[in-house]
């Protein structure tokens, strides 16, 4: 017989190998396991009963206990079963008038007549009592929605002043790949605020280029530098927070502020050369279209600090100058602040107006030294509010 050390041959003979370990196993002791598996096995088939659930529920489904009790696992209640003479009657829910399509419960402009004008609580958000619910289905108008709604005609998607709208949708900018994201990619914030916008990176605005915007955004980091150094209010945190810009162009002005605690309304006027609305979305701002011939769509005394570049010049011959200052004088609160950046002659024209609106101001020189034509006038609207007779009379007649 090889050895365990041995190697193995094809003519080696087999190696018989012994196991102790069952010749120290009693065999009383096997016989005595075995004997307790049984009875367990028996033990518990006695105990127990296999309850066999058919699966056809149609059947009745029933088990026997060990006491003689029958269990009946059918189902007895279904939803035909139902006696519906037993629950609340059916109610319909008709259409709405047509003249309700426009309906919206809480913001009803008849129903918000009912409330106070004082400190216009009836623009306020007025949700109908319990009792004047409307309890029918607002109709929408004939003819307003389709099925496969037609895509616009090519023109100026960014056109929103005065225009009117229309039952058609805008095409998205076109795309070279599939993998391209129509418009142009944006980074995230807070670096989109400084990369070339991709609306001016695929030339998309005549005259405005990468360059263009690199410059702009650097000359307002240099320019609210020197501002601040003119009114040091500017760098203390919380005293301005509302702020406007009356023309925004790259929203350069908001760009520069936006390490301190506040928000700036850029504003593109209609009348501009260029329409930068989308620029300004694009660098994560935020901004509208306004005329300034016009009054803004704003409650009073709503921004602490109004920013106006080269506005007056815009407007020199479409409108009053007084229209423009008054409505300013309307939007900002007391004791707030404006910067006019405008040619020196119309500053002084300003001036004259500011100083009858009782504001106080002074004319600083430009950046870049005295001999610049462009100025700067730095203006503070006075305190003052209507007399205390005059608000109780406003608050009785309200």
């Amino acid at each position: 017989m090889a050895g365990p050390n041995q190697q193995y041959h094809a003519t080696s003979k087999p190696v018989t190998v012994n196991f102790p370990f069952f010749k120290k196993i009693n065999l009383y002791t096997l016989l005595l396991i075995l004997f307790l598996c049984t009875f367990s096995y028996l033990f518990g088939s006695w105990r127990n009963t296999i309850v066999s659930i058919p699966c056809d529920p149609s059947k009745p489904t029933t088990t026997v206990t060990e006491e003689g009790k029958s269990l009946d696992f059918a189902t007895h209640h279904r939803a035909g079963d139902l006696d519906v003479t037993l629950t609340s009657e059916v109610r319909t829910y008709p259409s709405c008038n047509v003249n309700l399509s426009e309906y919206t419960p809480c913001e009803d402009p008849k129903r918000s007549f009912k409330f106070s004008r004082h400190q216009l609580i009836y623009e306020e958000r007025h949700c109908p009592e319990k009792g004047e619910i409307l309890k029918c289905r607002i109709p929408a108008p004939y003819g307003k929605i389709t099925q496969n709604p037609p895509f616009c005609p090519a023109n100026d998607p960014d056109k929103a002043w005065y225009t009117n709208m229309e039952t058609c949708l805008t095409n998205l900018p076109e795309v070279s790949t599939n993998q391209d994201v129509a418009g142009g990619e944006l980074p995230k914030w807070p670096e989109r605020l400084n990369a070339v916008p991709p609306r001016i990176s695929r030339g998309t605005l005549e005259g405005i280029t990468a360059e263009t915007f690199q410059k702009d955004t650097a000359l307002w980091n240099r320019r609210v530098s020197y501002y601040k150094a003119v009114n040091n209010q500017l760098e203390k945190p919380g005293r301005y927070r509302n702020i406007l810009d009356m023309n925004a162009y790259l929203g350069g002005f908001a760009a520069a502020l936006i390490n301190d605690p506040l928000w700036v309304m850029n504003v593109v006027p209609v009348q501009a050369k260029a329409n930068t609305l989308g620029v300004i979305y694009e660098r994560g701002l935020i901004g509208t279209y306004q005329d300034w011939c016009e009054a803004m769509s704003t409650y009073p005394r709503t921004y602490d600090f109004i920013h106006a570049d080269s506005v007056f010049i815009l407007y020199d011959g479409r409108c009053e100058m007084e229209e423009i200052l008054l409505e300013m004088d309307r939007i900002l609160r007391p004791e707030g602040n404006v910067i006019f950046r405008d040619d020196v002659d119309v500053l002084v024209k300003i001036k004259k107006i500011t100083d009858r609106l009782n504001w106080e101001s002074r004319i600083v020189d430009h950046e870049d030294g005295p001999h610049q034509r462009e100025k700067l006038l730095f203006a503070v609207k006075s305190y003052w509010t209507a007399p205390a007779d005059h608000q109780k009379e406003s608050t009785t007649s309200s």
